[in-house]
């Protein structure tokens, strides 16, 4: 319930059951919510926990009189409690700081906080330069997070890899300046928003439990273990290195630990990332592998997660075609009702498109798809539009072209004036200097060492021989 409304900020109360009490500050750009809900409500909620939630109608780092009247309401409040913890993320996690003193805090958490409003000893937003527009010099100066400003036990989340436009590198620096003397924690990959790795009500509620507890080393340890196997950590690191190192990230979602983690569904689900790993797989020689994860998708679709990355099951209702997978990770697909060449990420949420894949018919490789139970071969026309025609062993005028390197492939016209390409967001692009970000790959669904021995297309590039499983 709210029990404070002033001019800029409101001041929410959940009485719960616990002998302690959070005071929580809500993120900026979330001036929306502000008056019907605080940051972390649901779990304060779901475990009856004592907290009083301050959230801002205007972002303005909390610098308002309403906090005069909010930090004497608050203070009233938490004398019963036998420990007082702050917790906030960015500007709330400047907040938490720089009224712990006034709050009579006995722990802090801030993730990724600010430091000052202060351009003259560290860069700021422009958001934040328009918030300090508004005060003297002197108010200005005084915004720098200082020690006499600090009271309980302070522990700083913060990724010392975030990107530059956060400006974390600069605040954490000053804080380290200004407040050597606290606890701070690195927790790489999460970036600015910290919150993200660590969110999920039973895991937060052991984060709360260890800043409870009061044992350094045990809320150290709670907050890197629940980053370290939080969904969101495991999906920025799968992001980074898959195209650098894809079968590490193979191995990792196909191990029986990855089966264990909560929330995996965000990465099993994700085709866009499973698609971009089966990419980059078979261009680093990963064929089986590859082809084994191309298999997962369509197996996914069942439901059963449980089965999801088994090896070597082998689908007798796939086809031995290979499909082209594009950098970026999409199927790439022929609308038989326009008559185009789209994208897809999920072949079922397409009904007008069948996927094009390749075929060897005596050497000659073609691109077709299957409509209907039969092979038709793909065509195009001056204006880029394309149609199927009756698979022949004859060539065709308007015969689609393919030129390998390494395990890339590039289609284009037989003139080679137009390339097909994908962009990142998925749409179709024509280019006549293609990248290799605008090639494909040939991945079958079915792999098996038999197949590969009479199915095949074996040639010579740069001295390299390259194989690809061809029916």
């Amino acid at each position: 319930m709210i029990i404070y409304e002033g001019k800029e900020l409101f001041l929410h109360h959940h009485e719960g059951n616990t002998d302690y009490i959070i005071i929580s500050f809500l993120g900026a750009h979330e001036t929306n919510i502000a008056k019907e809900t605080f940051f972390l409500k649901p779990i304060v909620e779901k475990y009856n926990i004592s907290c009083l939630g301050i959230t801002p109608k205007v972002d303005n780092y909390y610098l308002h009189s309403d906090m005069h009247e909010i930090i004497s309401l608050c203070n009233d409040i938490t004398k019963n409690y036998k420990k007082i913890i702050l917790i906030g993320q960015s500007v709330a996690g400047y907040a938490v700081i720089k009224y712990s003193k006034q709050l009579n805090a006995d722990v802090v958490l801030a993730l990724a906080p600010r430091a000052t409003l202060d351009q003259e000893i560290c860069t700021v937003t422009d958001e934040t330069v328009k918030i300090a527009s508004a005060l003297t010099p002197e108010q200005v100066k005084e915004t720098t997070i200082k020690k006499d400003d600090l009271q309980g036990e302070i522990f700083i989340v913060y990724d010392p890899l975030s990107r530059s436009h956060w400006l974390d590198k600069e605040h954490i620096g000053l804080l380290k300046e200004q407040i050597p003397h606290v606890n701070f924690i690195v927790t790489y990959f999460t970036e600015h928003l910290i919150i993200f790795h660590l969110l999920g009500s039973q895991v937060f509620k052991s984060i709360i439990d260890s800043l409870v507890s009061g044992n350094k080393q045990n809320i150290v340890q709670t907050i890197n273990y629940v980053r370290r196997h939080h969904i969101t950590n495991i999906e920025s690191k799968v992001l980074l290195l898959t195209e650098k190192y894809p079968y590490l990230i193979y191995k990792m979602l196909t191990s029986q630990s990855m089966s264990k983690v909560r929330n995996n569904h965000r990465l099993f689900n994700n085709n866009t990332l499973i698609l971009k790993l089966c990419f980059c797989l078979t261009n680093k020689g990963y064929q089986q592998e590859s082809s084994q994860l191309l298999q997962s998708i369509f197996i996914s679709k069942t439901g059963n997660l449980e089965n999801f990355f088994k090896p070597n099951q082998q689908l007798r209702c796939l086809n031995p075609y290979p499909y082209l997978i594009s950098f970026h990770g999409n199927f790439l697909v022929y609308n038989y009702n326009t008559n185009k060449v789209e994208t897809a990420i999920n072949l079922d949420e397409k009904p007008n498109c069948a996927p094009i894949q390749l075929y060897n018919q005596n050497g000659r490789i073609k691109l077709v798809c299957i409509h209907h139970g039969y092979l038709f071969e793909l065509e195009y026309y001056d204006n880029m539009s394309f149609n199927l025609t009756s698979l022949t062993n004859d060539p065709i005028p308007n015969q689609i072209k393919l030129t390998f390197s390494g395990y890339m492939i590039f289609i284009h016209t037989s003139d080679k004036k137009h390339y097909i390409g994908v962009n990142a967001n998925g749409s179709i692009h024509y280019a006549t200097k293609p990248q290799g970000w605008e090639s494909f790959t040939a991945i079958p669904a079915i792999y098996s060492s038999e197949n590969t021995k009479q199915h095949s297309l074996s040639f010579n590039v740069n001295n390299h021989n390259i194989t690809i499983s061809i029916q």
